[in-house]
């Protein structure tokens, strides 16, 4: 049996849409495109993190290391996509975090999300597992 390892992402990151395509290589001579839809787009990031998770056991300890370190890096602290613990989302909205919050996997994932968010999601994903995000129109089929 062939391992496939993610090679790379393709997601819409200027419109709304509820899919997304993981490029993987199985074995030496094939690549695998596999496309994932959701009907919401709060379905569709939590579908995007448990693919990458099903990859890679760190996946989302990286992930949240990553998103804290962006967090520190804004002057303008409103929230977390992702952490370990769902009081880090909204620090300043205790309220939000309650209403707009799911747990994947042991961490804690915002779901107030538009457009922009699930595009911050898609390069977070793509970066931590270390493979180009590209737009769904360049998918070389």
């Amino acid at each position: 049996m062939s391992t496939s390892r993610i090679t790379g992402l393709y997601g819409s990151m200027v419109r709304d849409s509820t899919r997304f395509i993981v490029q993987s290589r199985v074995g030496s001579m094939r690549e695998r495109f596999d496309v994932y839809t959701a009907p919401t787009l709060r379905e569709l990031v939590v579908r995007l993190i448990e693919v990458f998770a099903d990859a890679d056991a760190s996946f989302l300890s990286k992930l949240a290391a990553l998103d804290d370190k962006r967090w520190m890096e804004k002057p303008l602290k409103l929230r977390h996509y992702v952490a370990a613990s769902r009081d880090h989302l909204y620090i300043d909205s205790a309220h939000l975090t309650e209403e707009n919050s799911v747990q994947v996997r042991g961490y804690w994932v915002i779901t107030n999300i538009g457009q922009t968010e699930v595009s911050t999601f898609f390069k977070l994903c793509s970066e931590v597992a270390g493979v180009p995000l590209l737009n769904l129109s360049k998918i070389p089929i």
